[in-house]
């Protein structure tokens, strides 16, 4: 019988662990991702009229 050798670890259940806690992490991170280019693109669109207001003023 021969196992195949499909991770860094030969017990399964690291394997799963450890592939599982990739997924989370990858996750979290192109959720804080989404989350800073939202607030950046909010933040322009908030202040493009007060720079609008500031060029027109003498």
């Amino acid at each position: 019988m021969s196992s195949a050798y499909s991770g860094p670890y030969k017990s399964r259940l690291f394997n799963f662990l450890v592939n599982n806690y990739q997924q989370f992490t990858d996750a979290c991170d192109r959720t804080w991702r989404n989350i800073r280019y939202a607030t950046s693109t909010a933040t322009q669109i908030l202040l493009y009229p007060i720079y609008l207001i500031l060029q027109n003023t003498p």
